[in-house]
């Protein structure tokens, strides 16, 4: 399927989703691909509107949810490969992954001030790997991520003992 006609069939699909909720949305479909491959690696939802609180959920708990049914639905109409598909409601992912990159940055401070280790609440992995991230190149600090499943979480370390 060409990539004109797969935007179209999952814009298609993801709107016919919310009619059967009874809500709606603006919606906008894009589709990422790794550097080194010309085909589609992804589709990217974008959800706009109003009353779409409830979508996102405690912590967006309910849009990873919806983020699996839609993708679900979208491969099952699509004659091609299966897509990963990446679902985002106003733009509640942007605003989280800032919040999650202040929250790091805060964290390493508490840290490095009080030379004690952080274990942060259990997150997903989308979310750890953004602490993860954010810290990677902080000086004199070092992540870890701890426990299984829904509990795994992160640990902030000082490694200024390590230094010397």
């Amino acid at each position: 399927m060409d990539e004109s006609k797969l935007i179209e069939q999952a814009k298609e699909t993801a709107s016919d989703f919310l009619t059967q909720m009874g809500l709606d949305a603006d919606v906008t479909v894009t589709t990422k691909a790794n550097d080194d491959e010309e085909k589609a690696d992804y589709l990217q939802i974008n959800l706009e509107g109003d009353n779409l609180g409830e979508l996102v959920g405690y912590h967006g708990k309910n849009l990873e949810a919806i983020q699996i049914i839609l993708g679900l639905f979208i491969n099952k109409r699509i004659d091609d490969d299966k897509v990963r598909v990446l679902l985002d409601i106003n733009d509640y992912k942007v605003g989280r992954e800032k919040y999650l990159m202040s929250y790091a940055i805060q964290a390493a401070e508490q840290v490095r001030s009080s030379g004690q280790t952080m274990e942060l609440e259990p997150m997903r992995p989308y979310e750890r790997r953004i602490i993860h991230m954010a810290l990677k190149e902080e000086e004199g600090i070092e992540t870890d991520s701890i426990g299984e499943g829904n509990e795994r979480r992160i640990t902030i370390k000082s490694t200024a003992d390590k230094l010397f």
